[in-house]
């Protein structure tokens, strides 16, 4: 576990002095307090870097999204409501040996339950 946050500091200062941000840069909070950031870059158009910090490390998937600009980017995965950011909270397997997920997303604000889903 020591080993892990060296390397995430590691990584941290690593992009903090290669890659200055851009004023679109934006991050996302996510209910269980795990953090997302976006960070632009001056080196050319769609240049970006993505960081994400797992904080309880429960095989949760988080996504959220950036146009080509470094701005924030309202999508819709495979029917869903849109939005800027998607928590899928793992909570475990069913019957079939599924991974089973409740879906969570924002269009901005706090972050609402969809649906849950199995694949």
């Amino acid at each position: 576990m020591k080993w892990t946050v060296v390397l995430t500091a590691v990584v941290v200062a690593l992009l903090s002095g290669m890659v200055p941000p851009a004023s679109a840069d934006f991050s996302w909070t996510y209910p269980d307090e795990s953090l997302g950031i976006e960070l632009g870059t001056s080196v050319g158009f769609g240049t970006h870097a993505a960081v994400f910090w797992d904080m309880p490390g429960d095989f949760d998937i988080f996504t959220f999204h950036a146009d080509g600009f470094n701005n924030e980017l309202k999508v819709s995965v495979e029917g869903l409501p849109s939005g800027f950011a998607y928590w899928l909270d793992f909570q475990g397997t069913d019957a079939f040996d599924r991974l089973v997920y409740d879906v969570f997303i924002t269009t901005g604000g706090s972050f609402f339950f969809v649906t849950t889903i199995a694949f």
